[in-house]
């Protein structure tokens, strides 16, 4: 076997190597994705709202959203996290990276979220209650 084949070159044949990346968190694939050292550090806005095929629209003015925190948010029913809110009500939820995300819930609806890395997120509810999102989809309610 020759001595100069190494596993990165294996890694490197993979179909996917974007979508490899993403799942995969590594100090490699992490300095790749940085773009500038000032770009961690700005504040990036994301507004997401529901439409009525149950789907949300992801909309950033930035490449950031795959930056140190994964979230994949999607609307439909059965889901784990329940919200009964009413008509245009507005969930804030903050990161530990100065991250704003905004989701437009109508009532009825149900939200999930899916957590990439360690990242504990906080949504507040309408009628002033709060509920603390952990580690994989561990929820705790808070009032």
């Amino acid at each position: 076997m020759p001595t100069g084949i190494s596993p990165c070159s294996d890694h490197n044949r993979t179909p996917l190597p974007c979508s490899d990346e993403n799942r995969t968190p590594s100090p490699c694939s992490n300095h790749k994705k940085t773009t500038s050292p000032s770009s961690d550090h700005i504040l990036t806005p994301i507004t997401i709202q529901s439409s009525q095929q149950d789907s949300i629209t992801m909309q950033s003015s930035q490449d950031d959203s795959y930056h140190h925190a994964v979230i994949t948010t999607r609307l439909h029913h059965n889901s784990v996290i329940k919200t009964g809110l009413l008509y245009h009500a507005i969930i804030t939820i903050g990161l530990h990276h100065h991250a704003v995300f905004k989701i437009g819930l109508h009532h009825h609806e149900v939200i999930t979220i899916q957590l990439h890395h360690h990242v504990v997120i906080t949504i507040g509810l309408h009628h002033h209650e709060v509920i603390s999102t952990g580690l994989h989809l561990t929820m705790k309610s808070s009032q």
